[in-house]
């Protein structure tokens, strides 16, 4: 659905920036129990950097990116 609306390409280049904003995220918020400040930074981070001059995706898809990159990384 989110490759619909956004193309493969565009799509391929937003997971990359969202990992490289959960390791910014780790770095920046290593306390314990800081995820949801860790959530906020990547969602704000994304944001900004593809929606400046129109939203290309909404707030809502960022997360369903973090929650699917985090759970990658956890191997699950």
């Amino acid at each position: 659905m989110i490759i619909s609306k956004i193309g493969n390409e565009k799509l391929t280049n937003i997971i990359l920036w969202v990992g490289r904003g959960i390791k910014a995220a780790e770095m920046l918020f290593p306390e314990a129990k800081s995820g949801e400040a860790k959530k906020a930074y990547v969602i704000d981070f994304i944001d900004n950097l593809f929606n400046k001059r129109k939203v290309v995706i909404t707030r809502e898809q960022i997360e369903i990116l973090i929650e699917s990159a985090v759970a990658e990384m956890n191997g699950k």
